[in-house]
């Protein structure tokens, strides 16, 4: 049982990676040094997406669907879930619950979690019973296992988080007694987009915060960076931007990634695949900004996944 319950509230949690809507900024704390985005609206109106959606999403979630809804009475559809975003306010390791979830739904997951706690109770439960409201109206708190923690309000996203701490400061941004992204100078030193994009992750102070790979040295000179993951034609486009302290540095880092490419491209001459993609790739830089742009073909990118042996097993 506590096994299936954790399920309960990680497939809630998962399903609700897959959808978003547009970003809102004043859902965002203001003090965020990390946040992911990914606004499925977009994702659907693309090809990729559209692929996604029936060859992968619909398969892989139909036996988990299909055991919550007999377990639990839940109805999971994924497509009912219409935002997102997934941040925090430092850099702690994997195992600390420093992150925060809002997901934008109109799936009936509080009814769901009354209607356990209730189907609990009748079966003896008690006291043990692995999911519990914490709090009650306006502001509605559940847990299962101490650890996971579901926040609900009326016309708001709904607040998951594993630690209660962070779902309650949370909460107050959303109420605005904190501070949001909306107000603070957090990320927006970045430029607008020019085109839709389905994913979305920016960083900040992250080359003093945290030990980066020999790998992403390059990094390490950034203050900040955001990457960006859409569709443009028949192409998917990858658009990361790196935030220097000056000009100078900046320079630097766009010669670290022009050297990169280089040296990737002579080192896999016979890689027809690599050989393609790395002709699509632009590197820039103007005042503290470095970007870098990589296109791939939509249809090459289904391909792959195709013939992935986990994609192929199940279709199989």
């Amino acid at each position: 049982m506590r096994t299936n319950l954790l399920a309960l509230g990680l497939s809630l949690i998962t399903a609700a990676g897959l959808n978003a809507g547009p970003l809102a900024r004043e859902q965002v704390d203001g003090a965020s040094k990390w946040l992911l985005h990914l606004d499925l609206e977009n994702l659907r109106a693309t090809k990729i997406g559209e692929f996604l959606g029936k060859q992968v999403l619909d398969k892989k979630l139909s036996k988990p669907a299909a055991d919550l809804k007999s377990q639990f009475g839940f109805d999971l559809d994924w497509r009912r879930i219409s935002s997102i975003t997934a941040y925090g306010t430092d850099f702690q390791g994997p195992n600390e619950p420093r992150g925060v979830l809002l997901i934008q739904t109109d799936l009936e997951v509080r009814k769901a979690l009354d209607g356990l706690i209730e189907k609990l109770a009748a079966a003896g439960a008690g006291d043990q019973c692995p999911v519990k409201k914490l709090q009650g109206d306006p502001q509605a708190t559940y847990a299962i296992h101490s650890q996971v923690f579901f926040g609900f309000e009326a016309g708001k996203p709904i607040i998951v988080s594993k630690s209660r701490e962070f779902l309650d400061h949370a909460r107050a941004v959303l109420s605005g007694e904190r501070p949001s992204l909306k107000t603070s100078q957090s990320f927006s030193s970045f430029p607008a987009f020019t085109n839709g994009f389905f994913f979305l992750a920016a960083a900040q102070g992250f080359s003093e915060a945290t030990q980066l790979p020999p790998q992403a040295k390059v990094l390490q000179m950034a203050e900040a960076l955001r990457l960006a993951l859409g569709e443009s034609g028949d192409n998917l486009a990858l658009n990361l931007m790196l935030k220097a302290k000056d000009p100078e540095v900046s320079q630097k880092i766009q010669q670290v990634l022009q050297g990169v490419t280089a040296l990737v491209a002579l080192g896999q001459v016979e890689n027809q695949d690599l050989q393609e993609l790395v002709k699509s790739i632009q590197v820039g830089a103007s005042e503290n900004m470095v970007s870098l742009k990589i296109q791939y073909p939509i249809a090459s990118a289904i391909q792959k996944i195709k013939q992935n042996k986990d994609f192929t097993s199940e279709d199989n």
